[in-house]
């Protein structure tokens, strides 16, 4: 099953800046995921299985290093194109 996850990380930390683009890399290194970001949010397509692992693996990681933080996701079941702008390349 395809899904799309649009999740939002929110540091409660004033150098808030790197740690969002930390967490966008955890995200990121699965060929076969879809993942787009912008200003917002991060979205991600694909697999059911290999997204949410991502998505688990990216906040414990976070969580792991202390980082007081909200997260905040919305998901779709099923997988949409995102064309949008990557501001994280």
């Amino acid at each position: 099953m395809q899904i799309t996850v649009e999740i939002s990380f929110y540091p409660l930390d004033q150098a808030f800046g790197n740690q969002v683009l930390e967490f966008i890399a955890d995200l990121k290194g699965d060929s076969s995921l879809q993942i787009r970001s912008n200003s917002m949010s991060t979205q991600i397509s694909g697999d059911f299985d290999t997204v949410q692992s991502k998505v688990q693996s990216a906040v414990k990681a976070a969580f792991s290093k202390g980082i007081k933080a909200v997260v905040v996701m919305k998901m779709f079941n099923e997988g949409l194109e995102l064309d949008w702008l990557d501001l994280t390349t």
